[in-house]
């Protein structure tokens, strides 16, 4: 039933995105029939994941929930799987692919970082099932992450540009290590790579020095940057180093005539943005000119974009002058776009707005123009205009027009787009979040129950359907920040916009004035509008499905063979394979909780010889995905670099020391068990608790603790999931319906079957959605210190038709401030909202 009333909303919300209402009739001209043809050739879908924060550390989950907000190339119910892959920026390297099962355009989970994972920037690719006819996702969304370290290492490293710039094709950077005992007989081991260059080991002097000498050649890149990794005995430490850009220091700067051209004895308005040569935002001040006479001061704002007027004359020539500074190596003038001998120029009293829009036309009397209102893909207001005097004022209501960009757009008497300007419609149109449960401060390990709300702009309750975290705020970076408001209504429309270094950029007007009057003449070129056709139209997206192969001493096969497939001791399924070999998984027999794999194996007495491999196409996308991905660098190059730098701040009380290893009777006995995490069966050990989650789904759903470690065979254990009578009878196992009384037994563990049997295969499937359990009641008086940055994480909660969602949690043994943030999408709008508490 929750999924049924999940429908209701994205389809609710995706009929008010996408209204087609029309205030006026709009009257029929080839603009608007070649603009139709081109929408539907160039369909808009659409994709947000929400994730619980975007700091993490090696060891902890990225849990999460992606909402297909618009899907108009297919029906939401088209897009089954949802694929994740974690991209190592260094090297554009996959590090982690998951696959997880996705309902009516929802899906939710968490994907485990290892402990392996090497600290570092990191990009979380998010898309469907769906292709285009190249094997293309239809629907993207990139996540910038960062990964942390919070473990003390015996050793560190540190590294030292020498060479700033390029001197005869060549860089140097030192490398230093420092050792706990620098005259152990261990040696350590140094590697380095330049993007996606091979590895390679680097000399190390008797001080524990490198000097890398590289050649500038080896890179290509913009922002080239070198992978150091350093081994010493069972220890890994990772530096990034950002190496100076190819490209000469120095400030581009463009400007945007507003409507999009300079027109002789026209005012004009004019946006101008400024960036370094590596891409970043940087605010200047500078002269504006008319020939060599300076007219004005004019500067750039913290983000690198500002505006200015002037009534432009053609027989002049204008220019900006800026001085030299730290980036600029000289000083410098740019030159402003040619001007127009005749035109129409167009300005917005304000770009955004809520149900008006107001602005001036000015051009040559006698002119007959037609003004279009439209996003691209529909059209909702068009009327005629007639220039009878050389300045004319217009407000449009805008009752029609769905929230978000639109565009308004001026034809001539021929019908030729002349001008353009898009605005920022029904800005006041707000989903707001309140809590009045919510305190201020609280105390370590005390319970948190609020009830949150939500109302429109006319104070009415709203419904939707959410995800909710509660997260310690240093695993917060704004530059890595986005939300659903900004992205769905901006972004995906904008592209990457500058940091705003205020907060929130949807919720800074001036901010968004000012990018609106930089983002015009976006969309498409006329020339490709104009060449539309209704053959145009025609899309043919498909998806993409998984399926197998049974190989014979890894040769196809020449007959059919059965196979077993095997998601747990009581769910076992026969396929056949037909003569080579090849066998499909329906679609619902490839589901599995999160974490666990199916296990294959063929259906006969000798199974000696044969192997059984998925052929998954995501792979292949996945790998050409890692290799596209666009790297922005957050600042200039630094001439040192630490792999101390690689540690979590903030975690006071909560550093991770290496594990212990407590000696007693002359034996070494971890305090967990074996190695970290699970082993090839998914079996674990917690403390002296052993589980089997393959043989008990139920409780391995409802456990989440990063204290499993391995079990050993021939150990003893206490047996974790056993159901036993109140004599001690085993009568079964967790995941039965009927009633029981839990004891403990004492077993011996018998080992891993995947690990001993060569002819089981393990193949990956599809997630389905795991609950997230933090620090809870039963464990409040739990001595170890419960040292959780994400205390809270709930996706798929449905708010009632009072506005209102509940949620409760605990706080933890880590102190300092914690936000609550919720994303997720309403009958009619996006929800957006975040509330703040300190725990003392």
């Amino acid at each position: 039933m929750r999924y049924i009333s999940v429908y209701i909303f994205l389809i609710l919300f995706a009929n008010s995105f996408d209204s087609t209402a029309q205030s006026k009739q709009l009257e029929d001209n080839v603009f608007l029939e070649k603009l139709r043809f081109y929408s539907k050739n160039s369909p808009s879908n659409l994709l947000f994941v929400h994730t619980d924060k975007n700091i993490y550390t090696n060891n902890e989950n990225i849990w999460f929930s992606a909402y297909v907000v618009r899907s108009e190339s297919v029906d939401f119910s088209k897009h089954t799987i949802l694929s994740l892959v974690l991209v190592r920026e260094a090297n554009q390297k996959v590090q982690l692919q998951d696959k997880f099962a996705m309902e009516n355009g929802l899906a939710s989970g968490n994907m485990a970082l290892p402990d392996s994972l090497p600290p570092g920037n990191y990009q979380l690719i998010a898309y469907t099932d769906v292709v285009d006819k190249n094997q293309l996702p239809i629907i993207l969304f990139v996540q910038k992450l960062t990964i942390k370290s919070i473990t003390e290492s015996p050793f560190s490293v540190s590294t030292m540009l020498l060479d700033t710039v390029d001197i005869d094709g060549k860089l140097r950077v030192k490398v230093q290590l420092e050792l706990p005992d620098p005259k152990s007989r261990v040696k350590p081991v140094v590697e380095y790579s330049i993007g996606k260059a091979t590895p390679v080991v680097a000399k190390i002097d008797g001080n524990n020095t490198s000097i890398i000498t590289i050649s500038t050649d080896e890179f290509s890149e913009q922002q080239p940057t070198m992978l150091i990794s350093a081994r010493y005995n069972d220890d890994i430490q990772y530096v990034t180093v950002p190496l100076p850009s190819k490209l000469s220091k120095g400030i581009v700067a463009k400007f945007y005539p507003e409507g999009g051209h300079l027109v002789d004895g026209l005012t004009a308005t004019v946006g101008w943005e400024t960036k370094t040569t590596q891409n970043l935002s940087v605010p200047i001040q500078g002269i504006l000119f008319k020939d060599n006479t300076p007219i004005d001061t004019i500067s750039t704002t913290s983000y690198g974009v500002g505006a200015f007027s002037f009534v432009p004359d053609r027989k002049c020539r204008y220019s900006v002058q800026v001085e030299q500074n730290k980036i600029l190596p000289k000083d410098t003038v740019y030159y402003l776009p040619e001007i127009l001998p005749d035109g129409i120029a167009l300005h917005l009293k304000q770009a955004v707005v809520n149900d008006t829009l107001s602005f001036q036309i000015e051009g040559q009397v006698g002119k007959n123009l037609q003004v279009l209102i439209h996003d691209y893909r529909e059209g909702y207001a068009s009327f005629l205009v007639a220039m009878q005097k050389s300045r004319v004022d217009k407000t449009v209501v805008l009752a029609a027009v769905p929230k978000g960009l639109a565009t308004i757009t001026i034809l001539d008497e021929e019908g030729r787009p002349v001008v353009e300007r898009i605005f920022f419609a029904h800005y006041d149109r707000r989903i707001e979040m309140s809590s009045e449960e919510l305190k201020k401060t609280y105390l370590k390990r005390e319970k948190i129950s609020t009830k949150l709300q939500f109302k429109d702009q006319s104070n009415q309750p709203v419904q939707g359907i959410v995800s909710i975290a509660c997260v310690q705020e240093n695993r917060f970076d704004p530059a890595n920040e986005q939300d659903i408001e900004s992205y769905i209504f901006l972004n995906s429309s904008l592209g990457t916009l500058p940091l705003d270094p205020a907060g929130r950029r949807f919720e800074n007007k001036s901010f968004l004035e000012h990018i609106l009057l930089i983002k015009g003449w976006r969309k498409y070129t006329w020339q490709d509008l104009l060449t539309s056709s209704p053959g145009d139209t025609a899309q043919t997206p498909s998806s993409l499905t998984v399926s197998g192969k049974v190989l014979y001493l890894g040769k196809p096969l020449k007959k059919a063979v059965d196979l077993n497939i095997m998601k747990d001791v009581k769910d076992v399924s026969v396929y056949s394979t037909n003569p080579g070999g090849i066998f499909e998984i329906p679609y619902p027999d490839l589901l599995v909780p999160s974490g666990k794999a199916l296990r294959a194996s063929v259906n006969m007495q000798n199974k000696d010889g044969y192997s059984i491999e998925l052929e998954d196409p995501f792979w292949e996308v996945n790998k050409n995905l890692a290799k596209t991905i666009l790297i922005t660098t957050s600042g200039l190059t630094s001439a040192g670099q630490s792999s101390r730098e690689s540690m979590l701040k903030g975690m006071e009380h909560a550093t991770q020391l290496k594990e212990v290893i407590v000696r007693v009777g002359g034996r070494n006995n971890s305090i967990y068990g074996g190695k970290r995490g699970t082993n090839a069966c998914g079996d674990y050990v917690i403390g002296n608790v052993l589980y089997y989650p393959h043989i008990s789904p139920l409780y391995y759903s409802t456990k989440d603790d990063p204290n499993r470690r391995q079990p050993k065979k021939g150990e003893l254990y206490q047996d974790g999931i056993a159901k036993l009578s109140m004599s001690g009878e085993l009568i079964g196992y967790i995941g039965d319906n009927s009633e029981w009384e839990w004891k403990s037994r004492k077993v011996v563990y018998s080992g891993c079957m995947a690990e001993q049997d060569k002819t089981i295969f393990k193949l990956n499937g599809i997630y389905t959605a795991r609950e997230f359990y933090g620090f809870d009641e039963q464990l409040k008086d739990f001595t170890d210190p419960q040292l959780l940055s994400t205390l809270y994480w709930k996706s798929g909660l449905v708010i009632n038709d009072q506005g209102e969602v509940d949620c409760s949690f605990f706080t933890g043994d880590i102190t300092g401030k914690f936000r609550i943030v919720v994303q997720g999408i309403g009958s009619n709008d996006l929800i957006y909202g975040q509330q703040e508490f300190e725990v003392k």
